[in-house]
C-alpha cells in the first residue's frame, strides 16, 4: 500500500483541503477524483506510473479528509478554488492535471483559469460542463448522485461501491 505525505491547504472560504503527496521524482501531476470518491481511488494508477511522476491527489470538499462545510455545493466555483489553492500552495508549475467525472469538469475549469500553468490534461469519464440539454437532465443527474447521500449513505460507503466499479476488483478496500 502506498503511503502519501498528507497536508492541508486553506482554500478561499477557509475549507481545509487535504492534499496527499505520493512523491516521485517526475513531473508534478495533480489527480482530482469525482463525486462520492476520494483521492485514494488513484492509488492503483499511481502504483503503475511509478517514480516517473510526482503524484499529488486532492480530496475535494466534503470528501475524504477535507473539511465538510455546512453549505457545501458540489457545482460552484469554490470547488475549483480548492484546486487552485493546492497548486498555488505547493508552487506547482506546468502541471499535468488528471480528472475523473466531476474532477474532470474541475480540471477543465482550472485549465481555463490557469492556462499558462498547465502542460497537459487527461480527462476520464467527464463532460466540459455540468448539465445537459434540459433542466430535467440536470435534475436527474443530481438526483442519481445525491440520493444515496441524502438517504444517509456516507461518502466512505459510497466510495467503496464506486471505487470497485471504477478501478476493478483489485482496488483497495480502504477509501
Amino acid at each position: 500500500m502506498l503511503t502519501p505525505r498528507t497536508s492541508f491547504v486553506s482554500s478561499e472560504d477557509h475549507v481545509e483541503v487535504a492534499v496527499h503527496d505520493y512523491g516521485g521524482d517526475g513531473h508534478p501531476t495533480i489527480f482530482i477524483h469525482g463525486t462520492g470518491l476520494v483521492s485514494r481511488m488513484w492509488e492503483p494508477v499511481i502504483t503503475r506510473l511509478g517514480e516517473e511522476f510526482r503524484a499529488i491527489c486532492v480530496d475535494l470538499r466534503a470528501h475524504g479528509a477535507t473539511t465538510n462545510p455546512a453549505d457545501v455545493n458540489f457545482f460552484d466555483h469554490r470547488m475549483v478554488a480548492d484546486v487552485v489553492s493546492v497548486i498555488d500552495a505547493l508552487e506547482v508549475r506546468d502541471a499535468w492535471v488528471v480528472g475523473h467525472s466531476m474532477g474532470g469538469m474541475l480540471a477543465i475549469d482550472y485549465v481555463c483559469r490557469e492556462i499558462n500553468n498547465v502542460k497537459k490534461i487527461c480527462l476520464i469519464g467527464t463532460t466540459p460542463y455540468f448539465g445537459g440539454r434540459s433542466k430535467e437532465f440536470e435534475e436527474e443527474f443530481l438526483r442519481v448522485r445525491l440520493d444515496p447521500i441524502k438517504s444517509g449513505m456516507t461518502m466512505k460507503q459510497l466510495g467503496k461501491i464506486s471505487s470497485k466499479k471504477l478501478t476493478g476488483p483489485k482496488a483497495p478496500n480502504e477509501v
